[in-house]
C-alpha cells in the first residue's frame, strides 16, 4: 500500500494532493516510494554492471511473457505464433510477425492475460494523428519512476530532491497557473498559454525555492530559460544542475538556448514509449541512447523483420516484460533508429533517433504556443477515433476533423473535441468535424497538424 503513494498522488486531484503532501513530506525514501521502486531500482543498476546476469534475467523474462501470450485469444489463434519449449528463446521471438498499432488497438481485448480489473484502458497520445488503445496493468507506477530516476543520474538527481515541471497537468481550479505537490516534491507549472510574464513568473518560483532540476517539454523550457536569463545574472542559473525533455524532440536551436542560460546542467532526455514495451537512456556525452534489457526486448530490423547491421539505420520493435497484463510482442513502435552497438543481448545501442512524434503547436487567441504534446488525453475519449487531424485557420480555434470507428457517433466526437478543450484550459475553442477520411493535407503528407493561418491574422 505505502509502495503506491506516488502513483496514488499523481492521479488524485489537486486538493487531495495538497493534504496528503503534508502527510508524507517527511516520510523516508524507503516507505514513500515502497519495495517496488527500490527492487527495479537495484535491478536496473545490476543490469549495467553485470551483462551475463542481464542477459539470463532477460531470457527468463521473454520466455514467460511469450509463454503468458500465447494463452490468450489473439496469439493463440494466430497462425504466426507457434510455440516450442526446445527452440532458444531469441530465436523464438524473432519467428513472430511483427505487431502493428491497427492490430494492437483492434485485437486489445482478444491480447488481455489478466482480468479487466487489474488493467487500465489507455493511449498513445495521437501524435500521429492515429492513437493507439490498448491496456496498461493498474500497478505500473513505482517500477516506472525508478527507470526515470535512474535515466536521470547522471545530472546528479535522486528521488528526494525537487523538480519543477512543466507538461500537462491538471491543476485544479480554472486559470491556476502553479501547483506546489510535496509528497512527489513537484513544482507543476502550466505550459499552457505561456507569455514573457508567466514565464518570468516560474522562474522567479523555481529560483525562490531553490530548485536544481527542470522538467517538461522542451518548447516550455525554453521560454523559461530564455526568462532566466532575462531576469537573472549567470550565478543564479549556474544552480541548475539537470534539463529533463520529455515528449519531443529538441532541436539544435533549443539545445542551444537551454545550454546558454544553464550551463552547468546536463540535459537528459529519455527514450520511452506510451505502450511500455522499451525504455532506453541518453548518453549526453556521445548522444546515443542505450535501451535496458529488463524493461524490454530491443530490435533494430530492416523492412523485412531482419536484424540491421551495426552502422545501418532501422525500425524500433519492441516485446515488453515489465507489464504483462497484455503482452505486447514485437510491436512496430513507428520510431527508427540508426544500430550503433549492443550493451547485452536485446539491449541495442543506437543514435539518429527519429520518433514518430514531431514537435508541432497550435496557437491560442493571444498567439501564445500549445504543444501538442500537452493535449495528450490518455483516456476513454480515443475509443471510437479512429484517426484525427488539427486544422487552425485563426488565433485561438482550431477544427479536429475526427475520423470515428464504425460504433462512434457524433456525440464522441464532440466529446473528444471537449476534452482537448479542458486539457488546454479552454485557450482554445476545439471544433469536431466528422469525416469519413483525413485529406491530404497541403505538402502531400500526412501529420498531426495542418496550419493555415495566414501572416498577419486578425486574432480573436
Amino acid at each position: 500500500m505505502l509502495g503506491r503513494i506516488r502513483e496514488a498522488v499523481a492521479h488524485s486531484s489537486p486538493a487531495v494532493r495538497e493534504i496528503f503532501g503534508l502527510a508524507s513530506y517527511w516520510l523516508p525514501p524507503q516507505i514513500r516510494l515502497g519495495s517496488e521502486f527500490f527492487t527495479a531500482s537495484e535491478g536496473i543498476k545490476r543490469s549495467r554492471e553485470d551483462k551475463a546476469w542481464a542477459e539470463q534475467e532477460q531470457r527468463a523474462l521473454l520466455r514467460q511473457v511469450i509463454e503468458k501470450a500465447l494463452k490468450t485469444g489473439y496469439y493463440s489463434r494466430h497462425q504466426g505464433y507457434v510455440y516450442s519449449n526446445n527452440e532458444d528463446v531469441y530465436e523464438l521471438i524473432s519467428s513472430f510477425p511483427i505487431l502493428s498499432r491497427e492490430e494492437l488497438t483492434t485485437n486489445r481485448d482478444l491480447m488481455l492475460a489478466s482480468p479487466r480489473a487489474k488493467v487500465d484502458l489507455v493511449s498513445t497520445s495521437g501524435s500521429s494523428g492515429k492513437p493507439a488503445v490498448f491496456y496498461l496493468d493498474k500497478i505500473r507506477g513505482a517500477g516506472e519512476w525508478a527507470y526515470v530516476c535512474d535515466a536521470w543520474r547522471r545530472s546528479g538527481y535522486r528521488p528526494e530532491d525537487w523538480r519543477a515541471v512543466l507538461r500537462g497537468q491538471k491543476l485544479g481550479a480554472a486559470g491556476r497557473r502553479h501547483l506546489v505537490s510535496r509528497s512527489t516534491r513537484e513544482l507543476f507549472l502550466s505550459p499552457f498559454g505561456l507569455d514573457s510574464a508567466s514565464v518570468q513568473e516560474y522562474w522567479r518560483l523555481i529560483s525562490a525555492r531553490g530548485i536544481e532540476y527542470i522538467h517538461g517539454y522542451p518548447s516550455s523550457l525554453t521560454a523559461v530559460a530564455k526568462a532566466a536569463q532575462t531576469l537573472d545574472p549567470l550565478k543564479h542559473r549556474q544552480r541548475i544542475k539537470g534539463i529533463f525533455p520529455v515528449s519531443e524532440r529538441v532541436t539544435k536551436d533549443q539545445a542551444e538556448v537551454l545550454a546558454e542560460a544553464f550551463p552547468q546542467a546536463v540535459i537528459l532526455p529519455f527514450y520511452g514509449l506510451s505502450e511500455r514495451v522499451a525504455f532506453a537512456e541518453y548518453d549526453p556525452t556521445t548522444g546515443n541512447y542505450t535501451f535496458s534489457p529488463l524493461y524490454g526486448y530491443v530490435e533494430v530490423v530492416d523492412e523485412t523483420g531482419a536484424p540491421v547491421d551495426i552502422g545501418d539505420e532501422g525500425r524500433l520493435v519492441a516485446t515488453g516484460l515489465r507489464l504483462t497484463g497484455m503482452p505486447i510482442l514485437r510491436y512496430d513502435t513507428g520510431d527508427v533508429a540508426t544500430l550503433a552497438g549492443y550493451a547485452g543481448r536485446g539491449a541495442p545501442i543506437v543514435n539518429g533517433l527519429k520518433a514518430r512524434r514531431i514537435q508541432e503547436h497550435l496557437f491560442t487567441g493571444s498567439g501564445a504556443a500549445i504543444s501538442t504534446s500537452a493535449l495528450n488525453l490518455h483516456s476513454d475519449a480515443y475509443v471510437r477515433v479512429l484517426a484525427f487531424r488539427f486544422v487552425q485557420r485563426t488565433y485561438g480555434l482550431v477544427d479536429i476533423l475526427i475520423v470515428l470507428n464504425d460504433n462512434g457517433s457524433q456525440a464522441d466526437a464532440q466529446s473528444f473535441a471537449s476534452e482537448m478543450q479542458q486539457n488546454c484550459a479552454g485557450r482554445i475553442l476545439f471544433n469536431a468535424v466528422v469525416v469519413d477520411n483525413l485529406p491530404d493535407t497541403t505538402n502531400g503528407k500526412q501529420q498531426l497538424v495542418e496550419m493555415r493561418i495566414s501572416a498577419n491574422p486578425e486574432r480573436s
